[in-house]
């Protein structure tokens, strides 16, 4: 066993290690007190450093942590007796519990570091890889996009069934396209770290309608929006996953019924800003609404709507390296209302 700490008479002496056979800190692990008023030279003889020491009397206390596993121990010795047990006894008590108390602590924090440097690791190589991946699947995939895309306007000549294949081949590939895209930005969205700035929702709504301006005059959409407040983030993912609600919204409209979307904001002062995104649109069971926001998940076929089942995701993981929340309510045929909650005070999520 090594001593961390050691005091002989008036100051700090270097820390050994010994055995604990044979001596009475071996008593201590084993009864969590151990008490020689006197003579304790006589019950361990052989113990070289109490004879060397003139070691007369002996109380040690063990250290023990919150699941009562022993840490290690706490001892005082004297070369003249120890006669106020009950005295000595709970002032070793309380620095043994203060000790064990603060060994829990830098073991704690020494393996959330450890754990903290790991997971940066790994979501390094997830980035990384998906980067990588991403890059030598879209080539070879762009490539079948591009020439069955020439294929068919070339070729005056096809039979109408091989040019129905050209045609399917083609969406299936940029289908995949789009799929790689929205895996790569989901893994930047986990892995982005950027300092936070204060963002005017606002703007954001501006500059996201303006994006948005073809697919809002095609679907005749009215979006309302008016006091939004100021917020801590990282502007690239607020605006997407504004971007992403939005698009939704307008997307998941009733047939014939030009969509309408509302956004609201309101404070509570326990939580924070909470921003609602309300349509008018087809709805769903709200049986699903966990669901919606796994990745590659879909309510409907593609024949139905268009996707890649990754934009709720992205969001939902918008909204934890914010510090915030995403809940959802929905009806078939009445709509759906998207709420995201921001601290007030935002501060990024150490990824």
């Amino acid at each position: 066993i090594k001593t961390l700490a050691l005091w002989d008479g008036n100051k700090l002496t270097k820390n050994f290690v010994y055995d604990l056979e044979g001596t009475p800190c071996e008593k201590v692990t084993k009864m969590e007190v151990c008490y020689y008023p006197q003579a304790v030279r006589e019950y361990f003889p052989n113990n070289s450093y109490l004879v060397e020491q003139g070691i007369e009397s002996y109380l040690g206390v063990s250290m023990l942590n919150s699941e009562k596993k022993l840490l290690g121990l706490i001892s005082v010795m004297d070369e003249k007796p120890i006669e106020d047990f009950d005295h000595y006894h709970s002032i070793l008590k309380i620095f043994a519990a203060r000790c064990s108390s603060e060994i829990e602590r830098m073991d704690a924090e020494a393996q959330l570091k450890l754990k903290t440097l790991e997971l940066e690791k790994s979501n390094l190589a997830l980035r990384d890889f998906v980067s990588i991946a991403s890059h030598d699947l879209q080539e070879p995939v762009r490539k079948i996009a591009i020439f069955g895309s020439r294929l068919i306007e070339k070729e005056d000549s096809l039979k109408p069934e091989i040019r129905e294949y050209l045609e399917r081949m083609q969406k299936s590939a940029l289908r995949m396209q789009d799929l790689i895209n929205d895996l790569l930005l989901f893994s930047r969205t986990s892995t982005q770290t950027e300092p936070f700035r204060k963002i005017d929702l606002k703007v954001v709504l501006k500059e996201v309608t303006a994006d948005l301006e073809v697919l809002i005059n095609k679907s005749k959409a009215k979006i309302h929006f008016s006091s939004l407040p100021t917020i801590e983030g990282n502007p690239s993912q607020i605006r997407q996953l504004f971007q992403s609600f939005l698009s939704n919204a307008i997307k998941f409209h009733e047939v014939g019924k030009p969509p309408k979307i509302e956004i609201k904001s309101r404070l509570n002062k326990q939580s924070g800003w909470e921003i609602s995104i309300k349509d008018q649109g087809i709805g769903f069971n709200e049986k699903y609404k966990d669901r919606i926001f796994r990745p590659f998940e879909r309510l409907h076929g593609r024949n139905e709507y268009e996707g890649t089942g990754m934009g709720l995701a992205i969001c939902q993981k918008i909204a934890e390296n914010h510090g915030g929340t995403i809940s959802v309510e929905s009806q078939p045929g009445q709509g759906t209302c998207f709420s995201v909650v921001f601290p007030q005070n935002g501060s990024p999520l150490k990824l």
